[in-house]
């Protein structure tokens, strides 16, 4: 006999559930508001008896909404039809582009069925502002037509004052038929004005259009879950993605306990911070006006930075926005910056002044706002996402966590931010140069192997540094030297170019890329210097150039690249006429296998650590829980005398991954304190 599965959906936000929804066959849902908690008790108590399998699309977020109606799925086993998707990823990770697809389901979007109310709602928002601004701008002029009255002069209408740039965006966004979608595409700092004078832009939901059609929108959405199961999964199965895929879900459990439990901000903390990202920005500006010789110049506005930069400058327009404007997303201008070295000082400081003014506006500024809500606990919860980038890297948002500067100038002060509940530490986990040792293994390199398994050495017995070897190899002198930061300033600046080319293949660096980033670190490499010194690279590891040759024909045989885990990604433009996508898409082809073996370890540590290593702490009474994953890092946080007995067990957890088979030992670095920043190794 079949086990039963049931198809879950929620709607509303964990701060704000609406309701539930559930499904067992096609054509037949039902739906239980949040509010009536006899009915969830009810459906709960028929989980535990039935045993079904439940079936999710958008697992991490309706177990959230569900914590949230105070409902558990306990040890039940389910699926997700948008990790399913997202493995896939020629099929649309949409639920609703899904069903219309494959099940012949037309669905309303959710922003189509609330949308008329959205409008009304930033109608009125916007009003509010404009009577603010406008009050400001009236009370302005008739000062200045007091002040030229007591002068002596004889005016009879009040002066003309600029309006500011806020009162003249609204204006133009109440003026259209679509204000909302309108407003959430002004600039950023127009955006953040707006905030600052009324708050967040409030949000439509079910509860303003009629219950039938709420109802209908909510179960569709269920139904239509259960459904999809029956295409994806032989789906799964066709394409080798059944271990990925079950990898990918036994990491859920633990990232839904990241997202209940939250991280513990220091509000003072912050507020300094702030005040300290307000100085940044405003010497920033000084900078880009100086460098675009324009005073005022707004890095925020994507008009006046594509005038600057595709005007001014005349550099090639990568990529239009639908306005037929050349676009200046920061991928956009990144790329931009690795191909036009003669105006890295220009595209990096718009990309600094940006990455400043967000991380201040729409993060640091608003961290109260982000623990004064559900579930009222004093810390910070982010919503995680595990479907956004094709490697298996982990996403964030609201707030954006792993938008935090991680290394650079700026990485204390937010790292400093966050800290532990009295009678515990923070702890934190860091994998030894993880892709490197990825590279390693895929490409069974001779030199990256003797180095990782500590056969290479040097004459006094020491193990060898790979980037004092590679410095040695590009510059000459003594390894030993290369391998003491700061002993010798150009030894080290010749280790500082090893290290960024070492972890630049990874990433596939151009050329230009590399010169771009040795410039920003003090090292002065033109593009030629920078080419010559990846060929040296590669020269000196001669299997990896094997690897890459060997990854584009893969590429240009399968139309994709098949990666450690067994999971793919499809390569477009490998066989494109123009240069730039064809490069693009090598790159493509042999960095996203090494990068998603760093994941592809990670999620298995993941998996331990939920296992064994978690359950092990709480038999025993002791408060340990897991509070984050930073790219190549795990954070937890634990009471205070059980940092060493955790980093014993960490250590393997994240060492002993028998399912990956290294050709290499792996070796996991932990550190702990009271906050991110200040913490001493743990031995």
């Amino acid at each position: 006999m079949e086990r039963l599965i049931v198809s879950l959906d929620t709607e509303g936000w964990p701060e704000k559930p609406w309701s539930l929804q559930f499904s067992t066959k096609p054509g037949q849902s039902y739906l239980i508001r949040a509010n009536d908690s006899v009915g969830l008790k009810h459906f709960e108590r028929w989980l535990i008896d039935k045993k079904p399998i439940v079936l999710f699309h958008n697992a991490l977020h309706d177990l959230a909404m569900l914590r949230a109606m105070g409902i558990s799925i306990g040890g039940l086993p389910f699926d997700d039809t948008m990790v399913m998707a997202y493995l896939l990823q020629l099929v649309p990770q949409g639920l609703k582009a899904g069903s219309l697809r494959y099940c012949g389901m037309e669905m309303s979007e959710y922003r189509d069925i609330i949308g008329d109310k959205q409008n009304e709602l930033a109608w009125d928002y916007l009003t509010w502002i404009w009577d603010v601004e406008t009050l400001e701008w009236e009370e302005a002029r008739h000062e200045a037509f007091a002040a030229e009255i007591a002068k002596g002069r004889h005016i009879k209408v009040l002066p003309k004052l600029p309006k500011s740039k806020l009162l003249k965006s609204v204006e133009r966004v109440l003026s259209s038929k679509r204000p909302a979608e309108l407003w959430q595409e002004q600039d950023l700092d127009i955006q953040v004005a707006g905030y600052s004078r009324v708050g967040s832009l409030p949000q439509a939901t079910l509860d303003h259009i009629s219950r039938p059609k709420a109802v209908h929108y909510g179960c569709r959405d269920a139904d239509a879950t259960g459904r999809l199961l029956d295409v994806y999964a032989p789906r799964i199965d066709e394409m080798g993605l059944r271990e990925v895929y079950e990898l990918e879900l036994s990491t859920y459990p633990l990232l839904d306990r990241m997202q209940k439990i939250g991280i513990k901000p220091d509000l003072d903390h912050m507020h300094t911070l702030g005040e300290a990202l307000e100085s940044a920005i405003d010497m920033c500006q000084t900078e880009l006006e100086e460098l675009t010789g324009r005073k005022g110049f707004n890095a925020n506005s994507f008009i006046q930075v594509a005038e600057f930069l595709y005007g001014m400058c005349r550099l090639e327009e990568i990529k239009f926005t639908s306005s037929g404007i050349g676009s200046t997303n920061d991928l956009i201008l990144e790329a931009l910056e690795n191909e036009n070295p003669a105006y890295y000082r220009q595209i990096s400081s718009v990309r600094s002044f940006r990455e400043f003014y967000k991380l201040k506006h729409t993060f640091v500024d608003r961290i109260p706002d982000y623990v004064n809500r559900w579930p009222f606990d004093g810390r910070v919860h982010t919503t995680l996402r595990t479907t956004r980038v094709v490697t298996g890297r982990l996403a964030a948002a609201d707030p954006n966590m792993l938008a935090q500067p991680e290394h650079g100038d700026w990485a204390e002060y937010f790292k400093r931010g966050w800290v532990a509940e009295e009678g515990h530490s923070v702890c934190n986990w860091d994998q030894s140069q993880i892709e490197l040792r990825g590279l390693a293994h895929l490409s069974q390199d001779p030199t990256l192997l003797a180095v990782y398994r500590g056969e290479l050495r040097n004459p006094d017995g020491t193990l060898v540094d790979l980037h004092a070897k590679l410095a040695q190899r590009i510059f000459g002198g003594n390894v030993k030297d290369y391998s003491k930061p700061f002993r010798d300033k150009e030894a080290e600046r010749g280790r500082l170019a090893a290290k960024a080319i070492n972890f630049g293949i990874p990433m596939g660096m151009t050329p230009v890329g590399l010169s771009v980033q040795l410039r920003k670190n003090g090292v002065e490499a033109d593009e030629d210097t920078a080419s010559r010194w990846l060929q040296d690279t590669l020269s000196l590891y001669s299997g990896v150039v094997d690897y890459m040759e060997a990854k584009e024909r893969e590429a240009r045989q399968n139309g994709f690249v098949r990666c450690l885990s067994g999971r793919i990604r499809y390569i477009g433009g490998i066989r494109s006429k123009k240069e730039r996508i064809r490069e693009e898409a090598r790159r493509f082809a042999f960095s996203t296998p090494i990068q998603e073996s760093a994941q592809f370890a990670m999620k298995w540590a993941e998996a331990n650590v939920w296992n064994s290593v978690l359950p092990y702490f709480w038999k025993r009474g002791i408060w340990c829980e897991p509070l984050l994953q930073v790219h190549d890092a795990l954070k937890l946080e634990v009471q205070k005398g059980y940092e060493q007995e955790l980093h014993q067990h960490m250590v393997e957890a994240m060492t002993n991954l028998p399912q990956i088979k290294f050709s290499v030992p792996l070796e996991v670095e932990g550190e702990w304190g009271y906050n991110m920043a200040d913490m001493e190794k743990l031995p």
